[in-house]
């Protein structure tokens, strides 16, 4: 009986391994599978065919099972099955062997597909079952992910608000306004080396000073120097700018693999932006870059790091990068507390106490004690927390406040009138005594503001003991 010509499509649904001995009888019978001549090499399994020979990861995939039509085929493939089994780890294919069985081209071509039918139905039964294990296996493991992405968001929201989820300091070159980098013009662009590392970085500032109004944009971008990779970049517009330090903050901190940090600003606008330049290192390599030009001093910098590939409250002077999540909770940090000014009050009585982390603000015998924190209180700020402590064993019990006025002009060290629900109830506290302060605010804010932290002696406290009177973790929420 003549049977329709089989195209290579048909012989690529299945294959069937063999001897090379009954390569040719096998291949007179127009099966509609790919024989696959078989051998056993170095107790391994090999395919030859033209060209070099079938992967193993095809051979276990493919080949249905075996067919001897000779003795010497029957004994080929019994050692084939037995490598095979020492190969994948599983029992060998099914062997058909045709050398006792009928004869004649047609019978056994017959025998062949009545047994690859039966070897092709088994094999579509055994992955139907396996795939609805798989299926039940990967809803399981999908169920379990959720969950632990679920925990871990717990256990980041319970960190955050009962730990500091503080960024570090982890590099300053100090400004040094006798070491000036450049002016940027419009198109210009610095370049400089990070004096730390890549792992946990989650900040890094420069200072710039503006002498006169500006418009534009400043692009700035963190390079990876080994790998080349950009891993973040900003756009800032110069209304958003002030003349001091620029912090631009990561979401997320870098990764442990440490590589060398790259940054790059372009100025594009009108204007002059004036970087302040710091120490003059010996080694080229870490002094800013004017257009490729070296300069003599390296750019004033600030670095902060966290724990790599985590992320924490952004802080509220922090300019976030590109396509970063918004956020809605502000950490006013150490840089404020540090920079705070006494307002209506000796200077003394103002002090960043680094042993505790917090800003004493002492307050005097007969009048309120203020200090202020230039504008912390970012645009759409709505509540502000914090933590306050008298933090001393005995004395005069104190009364603790928070408050919200629009920025000052500076050099203006006035307390300024606050306006009816924009400063907080006082807080009276004891000696060794905590409490939280929070204030509610009105209506969001649509411009920076500056916030200021009260103290005053409670009525009738006694001032034998001078008190000490701290503020610590503030976080603005808009």
């Amino acid at each position: 009986m003549q049977h329709a010509p089989l195209t290579q499509a048909d012989r690529d649904l299945v294959r069937i391994a063999a001897a090379e001995a009954d390569i040719p009888a096998l291949g007179a019978l127009t099966l509609p599978a790919e024989i696959v001549p078989v051998a056993v090499e170095d107790d391994r399994c090999v395919f030859p065919r033209e060209g070099g020979t079938l992967p193993p990861e095809e051979a276990y995939r493919d080949i249905a099972g075996f067919v001897a039509l000779s003795p010497a085929g029957r004994e080929t493939i019994g050692r084939a099955r037995t490598a095979w089994a020492g190969m994948f780890g599983t029992e060998a294919p099914e062997l058909l062997d045709l050398g006792g069985g009928p004869s004649g081209a047609e019978a056994q071509r017959g025998a062949v597909l009545d047994w690859l039918v039966t070897q092709l139905a088994r094999t579509r039964t055994h992955l139907a079952r396996r795939n609805v294990t798989l299926t039940r296996a990967l809803s399981r493991l999908r169920e379990t992910h959720e969950q632990t992405q679920t925990a871990f968001q717990k256990l980041d929201k319970l960190f955050l608000d009962t730990a500091r989820g503080t960024r570090l300091p982890a590099g300053t070159l100090p400004a040094d306004s006798r070491n000036g980098i450049g002016v940027l013009q419009d198109g210009d662009m610095v370049e400089q080396r990070l004096p730390c590392s890549s792992e946990g970085l989650s900040d890094v500032a420069v200072h710039l000073w503006f002498g006169g109004p500006a418009e534009g944009t400043l692009h700035a971008a963190l390079e990876l120097v080994e790998s080349g990779e950009t891993v973040a970049d900003w756009r800032l517009r110069a209304a958003d700018l002030r003349s001091g330090w620029t912090r631009l903050s990561l979401p997320v901190a870098l990764g442990p693999d440490p590589q060398t940090v790259r940054l790059k600003l372009v100025w594009q606008g009108r204007g002059d932006i004036t970087l302040t330049g710091s120490v003059r290192p010996a080694d080229p390599q870490f002094r800013g870059q004017l257009n490729s030009v070296p300069q003599a001093s390296a750019m004033a910098m600030k670095t902060w790091k966290y724990i790599p590939l985590a992320s924490t409250v952004m802080p509220a002077d922090g300019h976030p990068s590109s396509g970063a999540p918004e956020s809605r909770k502000w950490v006013i940090g150490r840089g404020f507390l540090e920079a705070a000014t006494p307002i209506a009050t000796d200077p003394g009585n103002v002090e960043f106490v680094r042993d505790v982390g917090g800003l004493a603000v002492r307050p005097a015998s007969t009048a309120i004690s203020a200090a202020r924190l230039s504008r912390a209180c970012r645009v759409g700020t709505r509540r502000i927390t914090g933590s306050a402590e008298t933090k001393q064993a005995a004395g005069p019990n104190v009364e603790y406040a928070i408050a919200v006025a629009p920025a000052a002009a500076e050099g203006d060290e006035t307390l300024p009138p606050f306006a009816e629900g924009w400063i907080s109830d006082w807080t009276p506290l004891a000696p060794s005594q905590w409490s939280e302060l929070v204030l509610f605010l009105p209506a969001p804010l649509e411009a920076a503001s500056d916030l200021y932290l009260l103290t005053r002696i409670a009525r009738r406290g006694k001032t034998d003991t001078p008190p000490e009177a701290c503020f610590f973790r503030l976080v603005s929420t808009t």
